[in-house]
């Protein structure tokens, strides 16, 4: 019980950081998406940890422009779930979305693996990203586009 305690105080700490995050890092690039992760939100308790990352999709789909979500994990057995999930709209609205996924130990090289190993790690690749809906559109344009 003890454990459960200290881990639900660690997630309650961690929770107020995804909306005014400071340190936005350049996660995971796929087509039509970038990945963000909150270096400040993350907060590691032995094995255990939890951390914020921010999806920004482009072109935004008609339901969603980006997505915010909070995960927690094992560092140890390299397994995450997410416990929030914020979905926000093009016209700039949100919503939070159900979770029903259970506790899942994502492949090597998936968008996941590669944020809970840099969670874990605390191995951050780039400069802070102080709006990644602007970095994102940005990367959308490609190099010297400017619209």
């Amino acid at each position: 019980m003890k454990y459960v305690r200290s881990f639900a105080a660690l997630a309650l700490a961690c929770c107020g950081t995804s909306a005014l995050a400071m340190d936005w890092r350049v996660a995971t690039a796929t087509e039509g998406a970038l990945g963000y992760i909150d270096a400040d939100s993350v907060r590691r308790d032995g094995d255990r940890i939890v951390f914020t990352v921010a999806v920004v999709f482009f072109p935004p789909a008609r339901t969603t422009g980006r997505t915010h979500a909070r995960y927690e994990g094992d560092c140890a057995e390299m397994t995450a779930r997410p416990t929030q999930l914020t979905a926000f709209r093009p016209d700039g609205s949100s919503a939070d979305v159900p979770i029903a996924e259970a506790v899942r130990r994502p492949e090597p090289g998936t968008n996941l693996h590669i944020v809970l190993t840099a969670a874990c790690t605390r191995r951050f690749e780039g400069a802070t990203i102080p709006d990644v809906d602007a970095h994102a559109a940005a990367a959308a344009r490609g190099p010297g586009r400017k619209n």
